[in-house]
């Protein structure tokens, strides 16, 4: 059986003022382009070949596949219109299959999880769920068997009902296909295949739409990425979101941040209702904003270089203002952040990790086709470095974790919140830090291709001993806006330093992702590479390898 997904219509219903001018598989539902969730569905389904049907930004949905989908399956792209009705481009698409052959239809605005359990192991099949604004979907009238009844259109669903979810399996396609309306809806296309009696309908006990704006924030809330150690529960009526973890500790320490900044910042953090800090039963109740995360703006929008410039001149705009609230951080802080854990966090990341031992243990090593000092050499360099980073001017309030997943950007009115503060960079506490530490999480961001490298957005090629080579998804507005920061932080700062940081902060970040080793061994090729370019800026005396 192949796969056909629809992704010709542009985004719509509020969506475009989040994410620009998208076709609407490409809106990022759990931290990555729900086109991409959909392929690993279908694969997983038993699907071996799928069509795309293109035609708003058919290039984007083309780039994305080409580049982070080839492995998943074999895919195939057919022109459809995009002025087209939904049922108008389905039809137009299945004229690219053979007559009598099975398809699974899917749209490509919807994602169903766990598809391949609720498909029955053959006929005609169409998954419903029950909607309570039912009229913006077909409905499907039908027995307790399942058998369909008839399809009733949205004008008709208003009084509620099971409603179509966007997943169809078709089990035979026609020889010869009847006359349609001019503007078919997708039932009409479904009915000439068909009679109505002949398709069955299947609960979907988790559907999420990400065509209308409303139900995608709901589905953002159902399928929020958190790690496996917090728990969130959200509150709907009252919009609110109670978190608990694992690591409480850290978790009071977020609180505590938010609950101690000063009245002129405190709006930057949602607003903290309950907390309870009851050791391994901690929990707080908080202000839940459906705005979008900075990283997914960057990663999936289409908006323009200037649009982007101007949230991160907006970033820039809150570390200004954390600058100038003075903290107290000794020397001593800055040896625990960036000497004793970078050592740390390397010695957690070898343990049981041939491939990483390995390369950390290489005296020289190729980073994209340019031979350099291995870790061993660079580290031995950097150390004589760091003391250098402590300075009493730079010593102010701090977010610790300053980076675009953190960081909830609203585009139009230019609103700021951050999430998942540290707490605890300074032993004096109070949310003080080394201001060059958040300019460099947010350079990791913009210049590293860190959210690139979390969201698997990258090509890696290494021979697990000396050799890697790295690119990942950015584009040329992208490195036109990472230009930009960077003559900002000269401006304010020692962009060497705020590099070395950099580097070290991928570096630190290896344990943390033993469970994705490609991506470890992109963050190892991004520090390495960073951290031989900012000891020799720093320390240009000293001699790289000869090649």
């Amino acid at each position: 059986m192949r796969g056909l997904i629809l992704t010709a219509a542009p985004v719509g219903g509020g969506l475009g003022e989040l994410f620009g001018d998208l076709p609407s598989a490409l809106v990022p539902l759990a931290g990555r382009p729900v086109l991409l969730s959909i392929l690993q569905e279908l694969a997983a389904a038993g699907v071996a070949e799928v069509t795309v049907a293109v035609g708003h930004r058919a290039e984007r949905v083309r780039a994305l596949c080409a580049r982070f989908a080839a492995g998943t399956l074999a895919i195939r792209f057919v022109e459809v219109s995009a002025e087209a009705s939904a049922g108008g481009a389905l039809h137009q698409a299945l004229q690219h299959f053979e007559p009598g052959e099975p398809v699974l239809v899917h749209l490509g605005d919807t994602l169903v999880p766990g598809l391949g359990a609720l498909l029955p192991a053959t006929g005609g099949a169409v998954l419903v769920a029950d909607a309570p604004d039912s009229g913006r979907w077909c409905g499907v009238r039908h027995a307790a068997d399942g058998r369909v009844h008839r399809f009733v259109e949205r004008a008709e669903t208003g009084a509620g009902g099971p409603v179509a979810v966007g997943v169809y399996r078709i089990a035979a396609l026609p020889a010869a296909w009847p006359a349609l309306p001019e503007r078919p809806e997708i039932s009409d296309v479904l009915l000439a295949c068909a009679p109505a009696a002949q398709w069955c309908a299947v609960a979907a006990p988790r559907w999420h739409d990400v065509g209308h704006l409303d139900r995608y924030q709901m589905a953002r809330k159902r399928v929020l990425e958190a790690r496996a150690f917090n728990t969130l529960q959200f509150d709907d009526f009252l919009g609110t979101v109670t978190k608990r973890s694992r690591h409480w500790h850290k978790l009071q320490c977020e609180v505590r941040w938010a609950l101690e900044l000063p009245p002129t910042l405190a709006p930057l953090a949602p607003r903290v209702l309950d907390f309870v800090p009851d050791g391994p039963k901690t929990r707080v109740t908080m202000e839940y904003y459906g705005y979008p995360s900075a990283a997914e703006l960057w990663l999936y929008s289409s908006l323009s270089a200037p649009l982007l410039g101007g949230m991160v001149r907006r970033l820039g705009e809150v570390l200004d203002r954390f600058a100038a609230q003075p903290r107290t951080v000794t020397a001593a802080d800055c040896d625990r952040l960036y000497r004793v854990k970078t050592e740390q966090r390397v010695a957690e990341a070898v343990k049981g990790n041939a491939v990483l031992a390995r390369l950390f243990d290489a005296p020289a090593l190729t980073i994209n086709g340019a031979l350099q000092p291995g870790w061993r050499t660079l580290w031995a360099r950097a150390q004589a470095l760091l003391p250098a980073l402590h300075h009493p001017r730079h010593a102010a309030l701090v977010h610790g974790d300053f980076c675009l997943g953190n960081i909830l950007y609203d585009i139009g009115g230019g609103i700021v919140r951050l999430i998942d503060a540290r707490g605890d960079w300074a032993a004096a506490g109070g949310g003080g830090g080394d201001a060059k530490y958040d300019v460099a999480k947010l350079r990791h961001s913009l210049a590293g291709g860190y959210d690139f490298i979390v969201a698997d957005l990258f090509d890696l090629h290494c021979d697990g001993r000396s050799s890697l080579q790295l690119r990942h998804g950015g584009e040329a507005r992208h490195q036109a806006v990472a230009a930009t920061f960077d003559q900002w932080i000269a401006q304010r700062y020692d962009l060497r330093q705020v590099q070395l940081i950099e580097s070290l902060l991928f570096i630190s970040m290896l344990p943390l992702h033993a469970d994705r080793p490609r991506r470890q061994l992109a963050m190892f090729a991004t520090g390495l590479k960073g951290l031989a370019a900012a000891v020799d800026a720093l320390a240009p005396s000293a001699h790289a390898v000869a090649a």
